[in-house]
């Protein structure tokens, strides 16, 4: 009976979460068949326009860590954002359907008086997404609100130079293991 109840609650999780890895077809006949869906990995970057010199430092490093513009969605950078015409909310809704997304929260004064920012932040949360927090200087652990939680450890720009470098690296790591790839030791 206990391992039932075990396997049971297995059960339960997984269906809790069923949605993040298959989608339904209803086809003709009415009938719900399940199919994989394997979503891409992609980075999303977070943020205000008005961060856009302190993000594009971001995208820096995430392209010297070999995270191009097939791997980094970020709306302000050239290359990295919405294509000619396209519509921000549709390209938006896109990607969080159609890629497993590790968010980069770009935490500021701007950031908190962005409504598209809290909107993605929201989704993110709702889609239980890997993410990870830059506070940008002058922003404090204090001031972090909604969805994301204060208590987390981020990348506090101004902190200690060693703290920073080293959040760095271990960002590094978990972006190597969010994408399954090996993680380039010379690059430090």
């Amino acid at each position: 009976k206990k391992r039932f109840n075990e396997i049971v609650g297995k059960l339960r999780s997984i269906e809790k979460n069923i949605d993040k890895y298959y989608q339904h077809d209803i086809q003709e006949g009415g009938d719900k068949n399940m199919q994989i869906n394997k979503k891409t990995p992609m980075i999303f970057i977070s943020h205000s326009s008005d961060d856009k010199p302190h993000v594009e430092l971001i995208v820096s490093l995430l392209k010297d860590m070999g995270f191009n513009q097939d791997r980094v969605f970020c709306s302000t950078i050239p290359g990295y954002g919405i294509g000619l015409s396209s519509d921000i909310y549709d390209t938006l809704l896109d990607l969080f359907r159609d890629h497993d997304l590790y968010v980069i929260f770009i935490h500021s004064p701007n950031y908190y008086g962005s409504a598209v920012g809290l909107n993605e932040m929201g989704a993110a949360w709702v889609l239980k997404s890997s993410f990870c927090s830059f506070l940008l200087p002058g922003f404090d652990y204090s001031e972090v609100k909604g969805v994301v939680c204060s208590s987390k450890i981020a990348i506090k720009i101004d902190g200690d130079r060693r703290t920073v470098q080293n959040l760095i690296n271990e960002l590094y790591d978990d972006l190597a293991g969010f994408f399954s790839t090996t993680r380039d030791t010379s690059i430090v």
